[in-house]
Parts: structure tokens; C-alpha cells; sequence
């Protein structure tokens, strides 16, 4: 929630707990979401996403989409982001712009919330199988229709986005000097929370240190 010489505004109103004050239901329900497709992020280049999820205008996640049948799957995807998608480009900066980015197949999806190269590390986004990986099979589509069936929906998705996101900042002393410690919470999809609140979502943490000087 950003500041303005001292003046605070919100820039997304998430679902209160209840509906006993209209004025907070109605801020809810003016939220605009958007899918935008192929959308083109660098003034350097021509390479453009295949979907960009906003809430307010503001992106909030990036997808790549990939399809077996054009000898592409999730795997292409992740290398994607990290070998084509740079982290310079202020869509992929940490903690600037998009704050997840997913990588999906009819099949898998997985997700990332920092983009770093070859460091880049997904973690998955299943639904889980048999007590293993992977998504169950669906009789009514993909695999992983439950992303825009469930999880991208309007309340699902602003419940998580409100919820479980969230980065921590403590200044640290690393080696005699100042660094900024960063945590941030990783979705993960544990079976036992994103598909028990929708289906559940469990928060991880990466730390990333940042030297000051």
C-alpha cells in the first residue's frame, strides 16, 4: 500500500469479512480484473507474454502457455523465463511489477515469484495425483482448466492475491556492511491448503539479500 507525502491509498479493495458495511462490499465490487493476451513488455524488442493477469490496471501475473501438440510443454515454458524473459525488463523486476509468474501446459502448471536467469526456481502449481505429482485427469477439458475455472476467477483470485503474498524487508549487517534482508512468500501448491481454500495454497519463503553499499 503505497504513500504519497503522507496521503495513503489503496490501490485494490480485497473482500471483507462480512457484508455489514455496503460501502466496503461496493468498493469490492468495482475491482476491474483483465486477461491480456500477447501482450509486448520492452521497447527494446518484439518478445511480448502470452497473458498478463491485472487487477486495477496494475499486472499482477504473467503466463506462458505452451501446447505438446506444437512439440512445446511446460518444461519450454520455465526455460523461457529463464533464458528469454530478462529480469531488467520492469514487467519481470522483483517487488516492481508482476508478482507470480506461471508457467502452464494442458497438463502442469508451475510457478515462480522471481524471474533470475538460470536461477529461476518453479515450484509446482498441481493439484496433485494418486499421492504424487502431476493433476488428476479431467473428463471436461485440460488438466489444468482449474486455473481459469477456480483460481483466476475474480473472488478466488483476489482472496489470494490478498491473503498469501506477502514480502518482509529487515535491514541486516553481512559482513560488517548493510544489506537488506528480503522474505518472500512463495505459493505452493500443498494439497492440504490452495484446494482446501479453493483448494488450497501453503506460503514458502525465499530470502534474498541485497547489499546497500
Amino acid at each position: 500500500m503505497p504513500f504519497d507525502y503522507g496521503v495513503r491509498f489503496k490501490l485494490a479493495f480485497f473482500k471483507p469479512a462480512s457484508g455489514l458495511n455496503p460501502d466496503t462490499v461496493d468498493l469490492y465490487k468495482q475491482n476491474i480484473l483483465t486477461v491480456t493476451q500477447q501482450v509486448h513488455y520492452s521497447t527494446r524488442n518484439e518478445n511480448s507474454i502470452d497473458l498478463l493477469l491485472s487487477i486495477n490496471g496494475l499486472p499482477v501475473a504473467t503466463v506462458e502457455l505452451k501446447n505438446q501438440f506444437t512439440g512445446q510443454d511446460v518444461e519450454k515454458a520455465k526455460q523461457q523465463y529463464g533464458s528469454d524473459r530478462d529480469n531488467q525488463e520492469l514487467l519481470f523486476q522483483f517487488n516492481r511489477r508482476a508478482l507470480v509468474h506461471f508457467a502452464v501446459d494442458p497438463d502442469e502448471a508451475w510457478m515462480t515469484t522471481r524471474i533470475d536467469g538460470d536461477n529461476t526456481r518453479f515450484l509446482p502449481f498441481n493439484k496433485g495425483y494418486n499421492k504424487g505429482a502431476g493433476n488428476p485427469p479431467n473428463p471436461n477439458g485440460y488438466k489444468t482448466a482449474y486455473l481459469w475455472e477456480y483460481i483466476w476467477t475474480k473472488d478466488s483470485w483476489l482472496d489470494i492475491v490478498g491473503r498469501f503474498l506477502h514480502l518482509e524487508q529487515e535491514t541486516i549487517k553481512l559482513n560488517g556492511k548493510s544489506a537488506v534482508l528480503l522474505l518472500s512468500s512463495l505459493w505452493h501448491s500443498d494439497r492440504k491448503e490452495i484446494f482446501s481454500f479453493l483448494f488450497g495454497v501453503t506460503s514458502r519463503f525465499r530470502v534474498e539479500i541485497i547489499p546497500l553499499d
